[in-house]
This record gives C-alpha cells, structure tokens and sequence, in this order.
C-alpha cells in the first residue's frame, strides 16, 4: 500500500460533507487509476466520482441524503488498481465499516469477502476468473441476465440460482424465493448492463431488454429486507463518459448504494 496515491474527497458541495475516513461508516472507493486532476475528464469510474459532485444529496424514496451514514471517499490512483481497492474494501470490512467500491469491470466482483453473492448482471459471456469468482464461492444468485453465451450458462454450478430480467419483470417473487436460498449477509454486485440500454445510456450493453431504474432499486431493496447486505461493488463503468447520463446513474447508485449501510441483515 505505501506506493499507492488515495485521494480523499471530502467535500461533495452540500449537506452531509465526506468525513474522515476515521469516523467513516461507509467506505467509498473509486478504483479509476486516473489522475485526480484529470477527473473530470476522464471516463470510468474517475467519469462517475466527477458527476456525484453534481447531483443533488436528497433521495426522495429514502427521504434523506445518501451521505447521512457518514461516507469516506477514495481515489485509487494506482496503475495496478484492483490489488490496492480490494485491500481497502478489506480493511474496511475488518474495522466493522461498509464498502462501496466503483470499478471500470468485473475484477473485484466477490472477492473483497467470504460470502455469498447477488450478481445484478445483464450480460454473461465466456466464464472469465470475474465470473468464476461468483460462480465458484458460496451460494449465490445471478439475476437480470438478458444476453449470454452458451459456454457461461454450462459453467455455472448447481450453488447459483439464475434468474434472467425476464422472468424478474414477470415476477419480483421469484428474486425472493432465491434469496430464501442464501444464509448469510451478501456481497452485491451490480453491472450497469443490467439495465436496459435505453436507461444506462452506456454503449457497454447494446442488447434489448434489461431492467430500469426502480427495478433495480427494488432488488436491492429486496436483498436489504432479505439477506441483508455486507458491501456492494458497482461495475461495468469503463466506458462512461464524463458529465454523460451513464455518469449520472452511476453516481447515484454509489451513492443510494451508501445508504444501504444498515441493511445488514
């Protein structure tokens, strides 16, 4: 950790300012590998810390500001940024905090903790280590998929309940029927290609169909009331753009993500 460069932003503009990561309840990680100078210019996770300076810290449906938990936000500057991010979210879990990392793709999907995982995943191709890393480890359901290979749905092990967007727009019941299956507080993990193209405004996932913003919302609601959450990673970013609204939605899921600090199950 010592070569690595954190950025603490401390300042988001309104109410409920960043704290010192001393006093944090929540630890909120940008692993952008970018300048901080260049953030703003910069797509990727470094394109969602930018827009979360820019929307307003008051969600209507929690009636507060997502920052209320007391959040301590950090820029990952380093080249190599997965190994660094994860050891954060780590530390932050031992020292009893809550994790809320934004990262351009699927690496650290799973692996900050030993639990079981909620996947919120729009596209599943060939079976890489991201994906072996929820398929491989504890119980854990894969929802939203709307798009996917033959190959990947071989690959995945009788531990995983699939569900695709589909079957979640027919019925939200079957989500908690799978998440009966689960024994233990998650780790959440949302791939922005879980919605549809039309909401994300992201060329990740050009595929038709998906979810749209509050069924996403109600999912995480769902797995909060159910399992309980122990920390959430928000990925899929690498191809937001700066000040875009993919930047915008994703800013305000880390943020509403933050809120979901008390839902531990």
């Amino acid at each position: 950790m010592n070569n690595v460069t954190m950025i603490r932003i401390v300042d988001f503009g309104y109410e409920h300012a960043a704290v010192p990561i001393e006093n944090a309840r929540v630890i909120m990680v940008f692993a952008g590998g970018c300048p901080v100078a260049d953030v703003g210019r910069t797509q990727g996770p470094g394109a969602v810390l930018d827009a979360s300076r820019h929307i307003e810290l008051f969600e209507m449906q929690l009636g507060d500001s997502p920052m209320a938990p007391g959040v301590a936000s950090l820029l990952v500057e380093d080249p190599e940024v997965i190994t660094p991010s994860l050891q954060l979210c780590r530390d932050a879990l031992q020292a009893g905090r809550f994790p809320v990392t934004v990262s351009a793709d699927r690496a650290m999907t799973g692996a900050c903790c030993d639990c079981p995982t909620v996947a919120l995943f729009g596209k599943v191709g060939r079976p890489e280590m991201d994906e072996f890393a929820v398929f491989e480890r504890h119980p854990a359901v894969l929802a939203g998929v709307r798009a996917a290979t033959g190959s990947a749905f071989q690959s995945v092990p009788a531990n995983v309940s699939i569900l695709t967007a589909h079957a979640l727009k027919k019925s939200r019941e079957l989500f908690v029927q799978a998440l009966g299956t689960l024994n233990a507080p998650v780790h959440l993990c949302i791939d922005i290609d879980v919605l549809a193209p039309g909401v994300a405004r992201n060329d990740r996932s050009l595929d038709p169909g998906g979810l749209d913003w509050y069924d996403l919302i109600a999912l995480l609601d769902l797995t909060a009331a159910g399992p309980g959450i122990r920390s959430i990673d928000i990925t899929g970013t690498r191809t937001v753009m700066p000040r875009s609204p993919a930047a915008v939605l994703c800013a305000q899921l880390a943020l509403r993500a933050c809120a979901m600090s008390g839902a531990r199950g």
